[in-house]
């Protein structure tokens, strides 16, 4: 009887719909970022739940509902084209945090935020709080925050 538990609780534990580690939440985050600073919006879109939420410290400020990633990007856009930011890039330096608890994630890291403003080089740091669930598509992003330091 122990043996039979030991291998349902081995089943359980390893089976597709249970399965899931920090690495997984890593590997979404990272697809993020890599289609931000190739300026990929749709493949940045893509990390983003039908109904997300997204924090950032130009106007307006959030973003929520359907598209909500989707008018984030195109409101960075216009807000770097207005403020002659060319360049950007995001780049993890410190994961603080990158818990999953069953079908939901939770995400911080100390994050640099590089550009070029008028042709002189900027970098600023930040906190990148990001909160995901687990759909049958893979982790989506549900919360994207953004802090500066």
């Amino acid at each position: 009887m122990r043996s039979a538990a030991t291998l349902w609780l081995v089943l359980i534990r390893t089976s597709p719909a249970f399965a899931t580690e920090p690495s997984d939440v890593r590997a979404v985050v990272d697809r993020f970022v890599e289609a931000v600073n190739r300026a990929d919006n749709p493949a940045a879109a893509a990390a983003c739940a039908a109904s997300a939420s997204v924090t950032d410290d130009f106007a307006p400020h959030n973003w929520q509902g359907p598209n909500a990633c989707a008018n984030w990007l195109a409101d960075f856009d216009t807000f770097a084209k207005g403020n002659a930011m060319t360049a950007v890039t995001i780049r993890i330096t410190q994961v603080q945090s990158n818990q999953v608890t069953a079908d939901r994630a939770y995400f911080v890291s100390r994050t640099s935020y590089r550009y070029k403003r008028a042709g002189k080089a900027v970098r600023e740091s930040g906190v990148m709080t990001i909160a995901l669930h687990k759909e049958a598509s893979g982790w989506l992003f549900t919360s994207w925050t953004w802090a500066d330091q």
